[in-house]
């Protein structure tokens, strides 16, 4: 079975360069606009891995690492990678249960190697 990435952020843009950087690797993807959105997808079916963006309206990448780490459902343990501009938030991320937290701008060998660390090929 191919392994699942749900992609999470509010530009269509930033996921579709998310697909191209992990297009050689054999990932089915789901999009999702928001962390809502990306509850929503994983109340649905399983994912390998989430990428998310951390500012974003409804529930921000933050939020939503919160929500996934104190759910009781099989998700929860799920490796959450979130992408920020915003270095200060970095720490916060990292203690509200994100497995990785990068900074935007990323560059496709980056993303590749935390990937590859978190979901072996």
């Amino acid at each position: 079975m191919t392994p699942t990435v749900l992609l999470i952020d509010d530009s269509p843009s930033i996921r579709s360069v998310l697909r191209v950087y992990l297009m050689n690797r054999l990932f089915d993807f789901v999009e999702a606009s928001d962390g809502m959105e990306g509850l929503a997808a994983l109340a649905n079916r399983s994912f390998a891995l989430v990428i998310a963006d951390v500012r974003m309206p409804k529930l921000d990448g933050i939020g939503f690492v919160r929500t996934i780490r104190a759910s009781p459902a099989p998700f929860r343990q799920v490796p959450v990678v979130l992408l920020s501009s915003a270095r200060d938030l970095e720490a916060e991320g990292l203690s509200a249960g994100a497995t990785a937290f990068v900074h935007k701008p990323i560059g496709r060998e980056e993303l590749c190697q935390i990937v590859d660390r978190l979901v072996p090929p």
